[in-house]
């Protein structure tokens, strides 16, 4: 095997000094043949990319990257909040370190950013669920681990990153966006993440917003009439009116609804009354009804852009979707999750899938910028050239005038030739012609 790391994989490494993450967070006190910082964190991410569980298989990982090995026993003790700490400062560090790499697209318009903010989950063993928990019938909870990504789609910039329990939902974490919003932001929300407060102080900060409408939320026209009697009397397919979103905040919103055929409004309706059976309730006549119809809310104006055209942005939001796609394809999670083991053990783990998935995107926004058709970049192909560059690489902390293998082929790290115009393509005319 090739055990000299590529220049891409090395070049992400250098954004943060290991050694001092490792002396500041008290994991390293002296310098050691068998562990460094900078090779702890190689062997969490092996351990995910191989599907590494055992401590033994661990250890032999960690002595084939470092001068000499380590027992499997002196291994699990390194395992504590010093190893949290360490990689916490690891992950913290890349995210500031996008700052300096000047990565952000310019579109020469009035939207800066386009932010889309998602979270996936990673099922554990069930005896995990002491540390992490997820949700679970009366007789067992469930376990799991929970990524939260707040991603630029425009710049390819990771804005927000952060991982917590499998059953903390995601509606409690809908404020965390305005640390990060600013002025000329367009933000693409989920139903999931809705809040009334969360969407009034993004339009506050001076930025623009798209969500689905949650069908437990109160709407109603400016002459009264309830939601449930608007959708009742429409004649057409399409609604495009104004409206007070909330009981007592009552938001002006504009309000943009699509009639779904009768196939897509029948397997709704079908899900709603899955889902309200599951949880020992019937479905309110209210909710059967909008299950008819796709129902986007915003605060940019008619005058700025069209209603097709803010279902076309929208659907952009699913570029996260993606994300997670590639990196639960090219990580080995299940094998890792599987086996029951102690809290600083999961921490660590769940640390490095959230710092591969940073190291991913850092590359790809890295690539956009040398690429004349930057679209053309595959997410999913990067992640997996990541995990083979990570797997194959022995020291990604050489210094850099030692003689590296080659990198990787940018033909294989792009999407199949396509004759149609991308959505991301449309989506970027459509940011650009606002107001």
């Amino acid at each position: 095997m090739n055990s000299q790391p590529s220049q891409a994989l090395s070049s992400l490494f250098s954004l943060v000094d290991f050694d001092a993450i490792g002396r500041e967070s008290g994991f390293i006190k002296r310098r050691s043949r068998k562990l460094s910082a900078c090779g702890f964190f190689l062997m969490m991410l092996n351990s995910l990319v191989l599907g590494i569980g055992s401590f033994n298989r661990l250890a032999s990982v960690l002595g084939w990257i470092e001068p000499d090995s380590m027992s499997r026993q002196g291994l699990a003790r390194r395992f504590t909040t010093r190893s949290t700490v360490m990689l916490t400062k690891v992950r913290d560090g890349l995210i500031e370190a996008q700052d300096r790499l000047s990565l952000n697209m310019v579109l020469g318009g009035p939207i800066k950013r386009v932010l889309v903010e998602d979270s996936t989950v990673f099922s554990m063993h069930p005896g995990n669920a002491v540390h992490f928990r997820a949700t679970g019938n009366q007789r067992q909870a469930g376990a799991g681990g929970k990524v939260n990504l707040v991603y630029d789609l425009i710049g390819g910039r990771v804005v927000g990153l952060t991982h917590r329990q499998a059953c903390e939902p995601d509606q409690g974490f809908s404020l965390e966006i305005l640390r990060c919003v600013r002025e000329g932001d367009l933000v693409l929300r989920d139903r999931g993440y809705f809040s009334l407060e969360a969407i009034e102080g993004i339009g506050k900060a001076g930025a623009f917003w798209i969500t689905r409408l949650p069908s437990t939320v109160n709407v109603s026209a400016p002459d009264g009439r309830s939601f449930e009697t608007i959708l009742r009397e429409a004649a057409g397919d399409e609604i495009e009116m104004e409206v007070l979103v909330g009981a007592s905040l009552r938001l002006p919103c504009r309000l943009i609804a699509k009639r779904y055929d009768e196939r897509t409004a029948e397997k709704n309706r079908r899900e709603k009354r899955q889902v309200s059976m599951d949880h020992g309730k019937t479905p309110s006549e209210a909710s059967l009804l909008q299950a008819q119809w796709n129902i986007l809310l915003t605060n940019i104006p008619a005058e700025a852009t069209k209603a097709d055209e803010l279902f076309t942005l929208y659907r952009w939001r699913w570029q996260i979707e993606i994300v997670f796609r590639g990196l639960k394809q090219s990580l080995k999670h299940r094998e890792v999750f599987s086996r029951k083991t102690g809290r600083y053990r999961l921490e660590a783990t769940v640390l490095a899938v959230t710092i591969f998935a940073l190291l991913a995107l850092i590359q790809s926004a890295k690539l956009r910028k040398t690429m004349k058709r930057p679209l053309q970049l595959s997410l999913e192909r990067v992640t997996q050239w990541l995990a083979i560059a990570i797997s194959t690489a022995r020291n990604v902390a050489e210094n850099a005038t030692k003689s590296y293998r080659r990198d990787y082929d940018p033909r294989h790290l792009r999407h199949g030739q396509r004759e149609r115009q991308t959505l991301g393509k449309s989506v970027l005319k459509v940011c650009k012609s606002i107001f």
